[in-house]
């Protein structure tokens, strides 16, 4: 049996990438998201986690030339869309490991 791809590509107004769910499933994610953990760049860390630091520079790059900032809304959407790949409501409901969520 083939093993299944934990790579999803989501898109996050307008711009598609691709994150590694499998990356999430490390104790590393919940010490950052840890609610003693009060620095602000750590939800850039938990991101970097899933979609690589040459990922996340591409995200950063787009959206700067886009709207000439990445905008913290523009963050929070990943993490909405990523808490719901990786939530066990999102794998209970039969999704396709293919689906693109778009926001």
């Amino acid at each position: 049996m083939a093993e299944k791809s934990t790579i999803k590509t989501i898109e996050i107004d307008g711009y598609k990438l691709d994150v590694d769910i499998d990356a999430f499933d490390d104790v590393r994610f919940f010490e950052l998201a840890d609610e003693e953990n009060t620095r602000a760049s750590v939800v850039i860390d938990m991101l970097k986690m899933g979609i690589g630091e040459d990922g996340y520079q591409k995200m950063y790059d787009y959206f700067v030339k886009k709207e000439g900032r990445l905008r913290v809304s523009t963050i929070r959407k990943a993490f909405d869309i990523l808490f719901g790949l990786i939530s066990p409501k999102a794998s209970a409901s039969g999704q396709s490991e293919n689906d693109t969520q778009t926001n």
